[in-house]
């Protein structure tokens, strides 16, 4: 069964009030001690912010009214996926820190690195993206079918670079290998990995030679340390909570209305291909 129905005018009254989601109950048992980290209580303040935008009496569509309650009514065992829920992406870093914490039992912190690599750029269009998501995971896999005894485990994030957006000179580099226009007449999606990997009995360079090689670029690939002040577990958290970061663009902070709140939306949703769901997750391959 489905969550109880409820009214717009509960929605709205619970948000304009800050009263607790049914979902909101859930998480807060789940923290110890009831307290929630600050990724955490950001993604809850914007996921509240866009509900109520979502549901504007006057210029909301019904399709974005029902979207807001379905979001809004969330739960555990009947999950909306949707990119803008704060419970879906609770879920998916317990998922993958507990996927995570397993990798990495007996472990030393030496043997666990972080690693990015820009999958390619593209201008304005899903297909490009999603195939060079595809491409990178498949020369990746490639070169795991090698090295038995490493895991890598990650997601794939999209950033948007829009017209006239100042490009920073590292970033730029790297995306001239792509041959896209890097002077802010085109907007741009750069598809690129958060991962984690895991290499006992493999030292970090020699890992990190062979995957820049198969993807050649400036700053294109980066393979670091966990940070020696830091434990592991608490490493962990934040790498895998890195790629799940909710963040609104910096032009909302000029634009904060409902308006550009739903455009943000519907431009989100574009991006992610599927329906705005939590999407392209690494796809690792068992070397058991």
């Amino acid at each position: 069964m489905g969550a109880r129905p409820r009214p717009l005018w509960w929605l709205r009254k619970q948000l304009l009030q800050g009263l607790p989601l049914p979902k909101d109950r859930w998480v807060d048992q789940q923290c110890d001690g009831g307290e929630l980290h600050e990724f955490h209580i950001r993604d809850r303040r914007d996921e509240r912010r866009i509900l109520l935008a979502l549901i504007d009496q006057h210029n909301a569509s019904r399709g974005e009214k029902n979207r807001a309650l379905r979001v809004a009514l969330c739960r555990p065992h009947h999950p909306c996926r949707d990119w803008a829920c704060f419970l879906c992406r609770h879920r998916a870093w317990e998922e993958m820190r507990a996927k995570a914490v397993s990798l990495s039992a007996g472990l030393r912190p030496h043997s666990i690195s972080w690693l990015t690599i820009i999958a390619g750029a593209a201008e304005f269009g899903i297909p490009q993206v999603e195939a060079q998501i595809e491409d990178t995971s498949a020369s990746l896999n490639q070169l795991l079918n090698g090295w038995p005894n490493v895991t890598v485990i990650g997601r794939y994030e999209v950033d948007y670079w829009g017209q006239n957006q100042h490009i920073p000179d590292k970033k730029r580099k790297t995306l001239e290998s792509f041959n896209v226009p890097v002077d802010g007449s085109v907007p741009l999606l750069v598809p690129h990995l958060h991962a984690i990997v895991f290499h006992p009995g493999r030292r970090r360079e020699f890992i990190r030679i062979p995957i820049a090689k198969r993807f050649p670029g400036a700053y294109r690939v980066l393979l670091g340390p966990l940070r020696h002040y830091k434990s592991t577990e608490d490493n962990l958290d934040a790498l895998i909570r890195y790629p799940l970061k909710f963040e609104l663009p910096e032009w909302h902070r000029q634009d904060p209305s409902d308006k550009a709140l739903r455009y943000f939306c519907r431009l989100i949703d574009t991006l992610g291909g599927l329906n705005g769901k939590l999407c392209y997750e690494f796809p690792i391959r068992s070397h058991s």
